[in-house]
């Protein structure tokens, strides 16, 4: 354990960066909440931390961090937690949104890293599209993939860059971040 946890008994890995974001709430307790403000309880800190808690495999506190973010709002900065076991690896990739209604103050979406491939975390958000294409169901039934609730309907939209949705643009740190994720890849 660090500021996040890092690793538990199960061999359950996190890791983290942080992502400059179009919003970024403080922290709202649930006392302070009320129709013009949601509540907004969970951190990235905290969630690594619940999770390696809580959880054995890294779909498991994919499904239990984003359950966290749906329900208690997500605050501050956008994050990306990379969760892995023994057998998979996941990007989880998070921000707080400036709505204040029920259901849309927070989103997330994870993808699975294929097997044999690699993934540069380097203080930017990496997930792009999030396409219906052939797979014209909800994003939490893909095996690959999973997503908040609510935030993208295949049936209105086919395609939604997350990317560009909810993060500051590729400019926010070209060479602090971009260059990282190059040459990793060069």
């Amino acid at each position: 354990d660090a500021n996040y946890g890092v690793m538990n008994e199960h061999s359950l890995l996190i890791g983290e960066c942080t992502n400059g974001t179009r919003y970024r709430p403080d922290a709202v307790p649930q006392e302070q909440a009320g129709p013009d403000r949601h509540q907004r309880l969970v951190y990235s800190e905290e969630l690594s931390k619940v999770a390696l808690e809580r959880c054995k495999g890294a779909r498991e506190a994919i499904h239990l961090m984003g359950t966290l973010i749906d329900e208690y709002g997500f605050y501050s900065d956008g994050e990306t937690l990379l969760v892995a076991d023994t057998e998979e690896a996941w990007v989880l990739e998070m921000c707080a949104l400036p709505s204040n209604d029920d259901w849309n103050h927070s989103a997330w979406i994870a993808q699975r890293v294929p097997d044999g491939h690699v993934f540069v975390a380097a203080n930017t958000f990496r997930i792009r599209d999030i396409t219906g294409g052939d797979d014209q169901i909800h994003p939490l039934d893909l095996k690959n993939r999973l997503a908040s609730v609510g935030y993208w309907d295949p049936e209105q939209d086919q395609t939604c860059d997350w990317f560009r949705a909810v993060s500051e643009g590729e400019e926010h740190h070209p060479y602090y971040s971009l260059r990282r994720v190059w040459r990793v890849f060069d």
